[in-house]
């Protein structure tokens, strides 16, 4: 059965088929919180502006959405001079200060349709159907996801691509049945030091130690004001703000985390001693997987006690409990992530270039260029050293 693309250029309409789009979501091998309607739409409400056009592809099979690519197309200025219309992910390409990290986008396809629609999007890209544009950049995308495979394919049967480029590690845990089967799965390295870990914490904190999971609204505003408190702590520690300084940042989470607790999709823990507030996470729960999205720790513990990993280790157990059955740390290969995870995957970038666009040829002429200049500049100093005179060793007055 033939395909039919709509292309969707504005907005509101597409939120007109927000339904059929969530439906979609949970039909697709790309079922991720990132490409939700609740995390696209807040997105495009702060980050959108004039600079910004959606340009969203939406493949039917017999009346039935089957595909959605959420893409945007805005005008980036290659070195600072060559302007390029650049079509990319919505939820992608905010400035470094304001990102959201949108890791796991994607085109959204049906299971079993990935090659069809990606091969309609790829027809339509190609034939101009999505408009002008100068380069294709699409970030984070899972690289065992079935559309990104077949993206990869089409874009290059279509002599379109241009690159892939790996970005990111993603460690996660296979979660299992039980508690001790996930420590039986750990070598006895990590093993013992999970142990010792929560040993310690819990000889330091006693009977004061706690762990809260905000339940309703009261409790999810209070974890907000702790989590953003400790996540500030620990990176000013750094000598850096934290992601919470921005403002756009924290607003689209203020917006979020809400509707995520209503729907029942939102883990948030925080530890505390006493009265005083040890460690926060901030995890989604999507299609029976935990993402670890943001955290927080109090800085001033003494050196053995880690509520860091304490926190972890009572969110891992918590979906053991529920029949949870993925604890994805995303991205980022920090020592904790890698000691406490079992497996991992990686986030890539695919680059295409639009073959009839002159100021995207422009810019490839650019970089070939300056990928010649650095070659010569490096033959020049591997010349110049090979004419270097070697050093000889002074001669020694003979002896009398």
């Amino acid at each position: 059965m033939s395909v039919e693309v709509e292309l969707i250029s504005d907005w509101p309409t597409l939120l007109t088929r927000r339904a059929a789009w969530a439906d979609l979501l949970a039909r697709s091998s790309s079922n991720e919180p990132t490409l939700s309607p609740l995390w696209l739409d807040t997105w495009w409400r702060i980050f959108a502006d004039e600079q910004r056009a959606l340009r969203a592809v939406l493949v039917y099979r017999g009346g039935r959405l089957i595909g959605l690519v959420p893409l945007l197309v805005r005008v980036c200025r290659h070195r600072g001079w060559l302007p390029l219309r650049r079509l990319e992910f919505v939820g992608s390409g905010e400035a470094q200060s304001d990102e959201i990290y949108s890791e796991y986008i994607n085109a959204i396809a049906e299971r079993g349709c990935e090659d069809q629609v990606v091969r309609a999007f790829v027809r339509a890209l190609r034939g101009g159907d999505v408009g002008p544009w100068d380069e294709l950049n699409l970030e984070m995308m899972d690289s065992l996801a079935p559309t990104t495979s077949a993206l990869i394919h089409e874009l290059r049967r279509a002599r379109l691509l241009e690159g892939v480029t790996p970005r990111a590690q993603c460690f996660y845990i296979p979660l299992p049945d039980t508690w001790d089967a996930y420590l039986a799965s750990l070598s006895s390295s990590r093993r013992y030091f999970l142990r010792r870990t929560m040993r310690a914490i819990n000889k330091w904190g006693g009977d004061q130690l706690t762990v809260t999971r905000a339940a309703d609204p009261a409790q999810l505003s209070e974890g907000i004001e702790i989590l953003i408190d400790l996540h500030g702590q620990r990176w000013r520690q750094e000598g850096n703000a934290g992601m919470f300084a921005s403002k756009r940042f924290t607003q689209f989470h203020r917006t979020v985390m809400p509707a995520l607790l209503e729907r029942g999709q939102l883990d948030l823990f925080w530890m505390s001693k006493a009265e005083q507030p040890l460690a926060a996470a901030y995890n989604i729960v999507w299609n029976d997987t935990i993402y670890f999205y943001q955290s927080g720790r109090y800085p001033q513990v003494p050196s053995k006690i880690r509520p860091g990993i304490a926190i972890h280790v009572h969110a891992i157990q918590h979906a053991i409990a529920c029949g949870r059955k993925k604890y994805d740390f995303m991205a980022g290969a920090t020592r904790y992530k890698r000691q406490l995870s079992l497996a991992q995957t990686s986030l890539l970038s695919l680059r295409a270039r639009n073959p009839r666009s002159v100021a995207g040829h422009a810019r490839a002429l650019v970089e070939r260029g300056e990928g010649i200049a650095r070659q010569v500049r490096q033959r020049l100093i591997d010349r110049q050293r090979a004419d270097e005179p070697a050093d000889t060793p002074t001669d020694t007055p003979a002896s009398t």
